[in-house]
């Protein structure tokens, strides 16, 4: 439960403020339960993390806050229980701050061809095939 001292508190914070009136232009309603939760509860998840984290609200465009409010409802639905609070703010970060694509190798093949020549250098295809017949595998 949301104590009064909280509410005054959003109800006095810009981010918060601002964050509402951009929800309100995107087409949601802060009131209206985005999963038994109500878009301004979302809000106020993101505007705690971007507090947190420096990020104005300023610098989301609408499609990334319609985005990110979006998967933090969608969140609710398709994992498992879990509190809500945990879900919806590591969706919020997902949303803001993606991870790299694990698939995008910004080393190259040179760098790559270098580190196999080095572990060869090293001993260390010497030694996993020494490995291999002291314990029999050959």
């Amino acid at each position: 439960m949301e104590t009064e001292s909280h509410k005054t508190q959003l109800e006095n914070d810009p981010t918060y403020q601002l964050l509402l009136e951009r929800i309100r232009l995107i087409g949601l309603l802060p009131d209206a339960p985005a999963f038994q939760i109500t878009w301004g509860q979302l809000a106020e998840r993101l505007a705690l993390f971007l507090s947190q984290n420096g990020q104005p609200v300023q610098e989301i465009s609408d499609d990334r806050l319609a985005d990110c409010l979006r998967k933090s409802a969608d969140s609710l639905v398709d994992q498992e229980r879990l509190p809500w609070l945990w879900m919806v703010e590591m969706s919020i970060e997902n949303a803001l701050f993606p991870a790299p694509d694990p698939e995008s190798d910004d080393e190259g093949p040179l760098t790559e061809e270098y580190e196999n020549w080095s572990r060869i250098e090293d001993g260390w295809l010497d030694s996993a095939f020494e490995d291999r017949f002291e314990l029999g595998y050959y």
